[in-house]
């Protein structure tokens, strides 16, 4: 089954990533991925965002630039009532 655009996009981005952060300039920015390429780098996921709907409308995906390893990942523990 093929993978959508979407998919196909991030597979890029993770790709290419090591190339992003290799830039100090680039780091922690939001990328816009569209076509397999990177379309645009912003301060904010909402300036990503905002840009990426009016200029591509979908199959576009927005990325951090972050060194995955370095996140923090919190689980909320499971209540049972």
């Amino acid at each position: 089954m093929p993978a959508n655009e979407q998919e196909i996009n991030y597979e890029f981005f993770k790709e290419h990533l090591p190339e992003l952060l290799a830039d100090p300039l680039k780091e922690g920015k939001y990328a816009i991925i569209y076509d397999k390429s990177v379309k645009g780098l912003y301060d904010t996921f909402a300036a990503a965002y905002r840009v990426a709907c009016l200029q591509f409308v979908k199959d576009f995906i927005v990325q951090q630039i972050i060194d995955e390893s370095k996140v923090n990942n919190f689980l909320s523990p499971v209540v049972l009532l």
